[in-house]
């Protein structure tokens, strides 16, 4: 259990932010802070929740839901998939119907088997009180794992028109392969026994050495890749998780061939709140940790960029994470140093990164900006800001902020219709950020 401030920041504002620009958030721990959950798997021990119609048979090894999880254990070993042939209209479907234990939030994940012949847009529909929500997904990656699709709000005990997973053969490329396995529903409590017992705690509080297992990774050269303690685990495998997620020659520090689940990580960010204390009632502030050299020493990427890249990304991080907070917080926002050292989650990932220390939660002062929740959000948007405009860089492309969110919503009754207005709201520190029109969703 370990960097729990952090989780204030990445999962309210930091992730959101990034999606809502077209980004896929990867998280190597649990993000779903629901401790309910509702697994609805092939392999039984659910009440027949899980139906088929069409021709489905057996697609190879899966997830199967046999907690606790002991040693080493994959839960992705312990059941089967079933696939299906793809079809330009739906002549199949697979159905997960949950027990929803009490109303509320919950992430929705799924998971498959990958390969070079399944289809590129698996088409699966979440229904929820909300309604009916489509997702196409490309099975030609992210297979045997958790691939987490939305957060819904689902009531108790309901039916499968207010909660189910639908996922049907219906593709553009009809002849290819539809896979499925397992849906979780929520995040859960932790799975993963260690010293005869498990944690007792939400699986979102649980290190990522943890979640990465339950994830279905390799133990050696991710999760257990110290080969010593639980402690050194979970921030050694973090860099290593996400060199699995790309794969070959991209893969993990040990096995730089493996296949991995193929999905083309551009950025990994580590970020800490732990870089000291002082008794003077100053601010620590921020450090940026990069790293030139890899693990294999050479100061090149396996796809031969230079690793100086890690320098740029810390630079425009200064540029907006420093620049925000003396603009919005603090005139003399501590910056601490540009650090080029070997630290794990700096060295390790295969890809551009950087390790972030925002602030210290050691030190008081610190953490009178950390606890304000619109510290929390300004943060947040500067490191968004500093990932877009690096990765625009990176592209040859132009970087323009998302608006901050609108001002002064209303909804108001006006017969049989409901009004809803707001005002935009500018960003001084971002003309740019404009927004030329609203979409608005209904639920």
């Amino acid at each position: 259990v370990e960097d729990l401030l952090p989780y204030a920041f990445i999962y309210r504002h930091l992730t959101p932010m990034l999606e809502r620009a077209g980004a896929n958030v990867l998280l190597p721990r649990e993000r779903d802070p629901q401790p309910n959950q509702a697994i609805v798997d092939n392999d039984g021990r659910d009440n027949g929740r899980y139906a088929e119609r069409g021709r489905w048979r057996d697609g190879g090894d899966g997830f199967a839901h046999r907690p606790p999880y002991r040693g080493t254990t994959n839960p992705f070993t312990l059941g089967s998939a079933r696939q299906m042939r793809s079809a330009s209209e739906a002549s199949g479907e697979a159905v997960w119907t949950p027990e929803i234990p009490e109303t509320g939030d919950y992430a929705v994940y799924v998971s498959y088997e990958m390969g070079d012949d399944r289809v590129e847009d698996a088409r699966y529909i979440v229904r929820h009180a909300g309604g009916a929500t489509r997702f196409a997904v490309n099975q030609t990656m992210g297979g045997s794992t958790w691939i987490y699709l939305g957060t819904f709000t689902f009531a108790r005990g309901a039916d499968a028109n207010l909660a189910s997973v639908t996922l049907t053969n219906a593709s553009a490329t009809p002849g290819r392969t539809v896979s499925a396995d397992g849906v979780r529903f929520g995040g859960g409590m932790g799975e993963i026994e260690r010293g005869g017992k498990t944690s007792g705690r939400p699986r979102w509080l649980e290190g990522a050495r943890y979640y990465e297992q339950f994830a279905g990774f390799p133990d050696s050269t991710v999760y257990a890749v110290s080969g010593e303690t639980d402690y050194k685990d979970d921030y050694q495998s973090r860099g290593e998780w996400a060199n699995y997620l790309r794969g070959a020659p991209f893969g993990p520090t040990d096995d730089r061939d493996a296949r991995g689940l193929r999905i083309p990580v551009d950025l990994a960010l580590a970020f800490h709140t732990d870089a000291g204390r002082t008794t003077d009632g100053s601010v620590i502030g921020t450090l940026l940790i990069y790293n030139t050299q890899g693990m294999d020493t050479t100061r090149v990427f396996p796809d031969g960029r230079s690793r100086r890249a890690n320098r740029r990304l810390a630079e425009l991080a200064r540029e907006e994470i420093v620049g925000d907070l003396r603009a919005n917080w603090k005139r003399d926002w501590t910056f601490r140093d540009f650090w080029n050292r070997p630290y794990s989650e700096a060295t390790r990932p295969n890809m551009p990164s950087l390790l972030l220390e925002l602030l210290s939660h050691h030190n008081p002062t610190d953490m009178r900006y950390a606890l304000d929740p619109r510290f929390r959000k300004d943060a947040s948007r500067s490191i968004y800001k500093s990932i877009g405009r690096f990765l625009a860089e990176q592209n040859g492309t132009r970087f323009i902020p998302q608006p901050l969110a609108p001002t002064h919503l209303v909804a108001t009754f006006d017969g049989g219709n409901v009004v809803v207005s707001w005002m935009p709201q500018a960003d001084p520190l971002e003309p740019l950020a404009r927004a030329r029109q609203y979409v608005l969703y209904r639920r």
